[in-house]
């Protein structure tokens, strides 16, 4: 959690929404954990949500310093199709 909270994270995910779950806790986060096709914890996944379908485009698997978490990001944010970029 802290190196999440890093000043160099939240400016590389202005463009995203973080979304902290805990599926062992949550059946909708367990649902979604399924869905996405999560095999184990921490997990950080960039998913594309258009027209009502998800479609996982990436997964951070492990705990990781900041900066690995920032080049992982945004190489999956390379993947968006580009007008979803601001």
């Amino acid at each position: 959690d802290k190196e999440l909270a890093r000043p160099e994270v939240s400016r590389a995910g202005r463009d995203a929404i973080f979304l902290k779950v805990s599926p062992s806790k949550d059946k909708d986060a367990r649902t979604l954990a399924n869905f996405i096709n999560v095999q184990g914890y921490p997990s950080a996944s960039v998913i594309y949500v258009h027209d009502g379908k998800i479609t996982p485009l990436s997964r951070m698997s492990g705990y990781m310093p900041a900066k690995e978490f920032v080049a992982s990001l945004q190489s999956a944010f390379a993947t968006l199709p580009d007008k979803l970029i601001s």
